[in-house]
This record gives C-alpha cells, sequence and structure tokens, in this order.
C-alpha cells in the first residue's frame, strides 16, 4: 500500500489542512492555503502515476492562468501490472447502481477471439451501461469498462475515450475494431450491448 509522506514539510507551521495524513484540497488541488497546491501520493486521490502527472498540469495550467476542468477521476484509467493483467474506467457494476443507475452489463471472453487463441490466453471484457429503452439494444450511456487478461492495461485505453465522451453502446458498436486483435472484444461487448451481437 502506499501512505502520505508529509513529515517535516511544515504544513501544520503555515496551516495546510490535512486528513488522516493527506493533504486537504479541492476538486483544482487547492489546499486550505492561498496559493499552495498539493498533489500526488500527499492527497486522497488514485495515487497513480499518470493519475499525479494530470495533477500536474491541472496545478501548472492554473499557475500560467488558463481555464481548467477539475479531474474526474473515475474517468482516470486505473491499471495493476498483474498477471492476469487488470485495466478498468469509470464505475463498477455496483458502485453504478449504488449511484442510482439502473444499468445492464456484458461480458466477453478472450477466449472467443482467434488472437486470444493463438496467444493461448485468457480473460475479459465488461461493459456496464445505462439502462436506456430508447436506445438500440436498451443500453444507453457506458458507464464502466474493465479488462482482465492480456494487455488489459493498454486496452483500457479505448475504455477511457468510451467512458470520458459518455459514448454509447451503439455508438461503439459502429467502430470497427482490427482483426485479429484482443480489441475485438471490447467491440463485441458494445455489439451485444446494442443489440446487434456478432458472436454468442
Amino acid at each position: 500500500g502506499r501512505r502520505p509522506y508529509v513529515d517535516g514539510l511544515g504544513l501544520d507551521e503555515v496551516g495546510v489542512e490535512t486528513d488522516r495524513g493527506f493533504v486537504t484540497v479541492d476538486g483544482y488541488a487547492r489546499t486550505s492555503v492561498d496559493g499552495v497546491y498539493a498533489l500526488g501520493d500527499v492527497i486522497p486521490t488514485l495515487g497513480l502515476a499518470h493519475a499525479s502527472f494530470q495533477e500536474g498540469f491541472l496545478v501548472a495550467d492554473q499557475l500560467a492562468g488558463l481555464d481548467v476542468v477539475p479531474i474526474d477521476y473515475l474517468g482516470v484509467p486505473r491499471v495493476t501490472y498483474s498477471h492476469p493483467e487488470v485495466g478498468s474506467v469509470g464505475y463498477t457494476e455496483q458502485e453504478a447502481e449504488d449511484a442510482g443507475f439502473e444499468v445492464v452489463v456484458e461480458k466477453y471472453p478472450f477466449q472467443a477471439l482467434a488472437r486470444a487463441s493463438m496467444m493461448n490466453a485468457r480473460g475479459s471484457v465488461k461493459v456496464v451501461a445505462e439502462k436506456d429503452e430508447s436506445a438500440e439494444g436498451g443500453a444507453g450511456r457506458i458507464l464502466g469498462i474493465h479488462v482482465v487478461g492480456p494487455r488489459a492495461t493498454d486496452l483500457i485505453a479505448e475504455g477511457q475515450l468510451i467512458y470520458n465522451w459518455e459514448a454509447l453502446a451503439s455508438d461503439v458498436a459502429h467502430y470497427v475494431h482490427a482483426h485479429p486483435t484482443l480489441s475485438e472484444a471490447l467491440g463485441e461487448a458494445h455489439l451485444a450491448l446494442a443489440g446487434r451481437a456478432l458472436h454468442g
């Protein structure tokens, strides 16, 4: 695990508020002291290098006088370099339901793909969408994408775009995924959500 390392920084002396060791910030990385910002492992966000990098941009852009938008941490890809790899973005099924969404879910196994067969790979893609009876297939906006398997940490980049652009399942169903690739699992899951399942 990770914990903030703030000892000896003099935060108490200047009045920077903390909570359980983490520096307290707002959505713009501003602390309780005007002109003092905090980011990275000392604030209670994702604790991932790429999230911290984006927090650095958020602070630098403010200092440069640019208009900024707070980071939507649900839209930041979460990756685990394990075996198998794990990549996810957006809500989990449970989180979406807890947030008040009525959801539809589609899972697609890598084992159904030619590329996965070549690699002797196992894993799956899970897509969580907002239920929408007026949408093609009854699935509306994509709320979360979760990948477990080889190259999941790379494949989640497409999931990040889908989630952050608030794509509908039917939008993604029209994308062409190269064959044979592992990315076809994302395409197949969205096709199924849009009521146009190709395989399965």
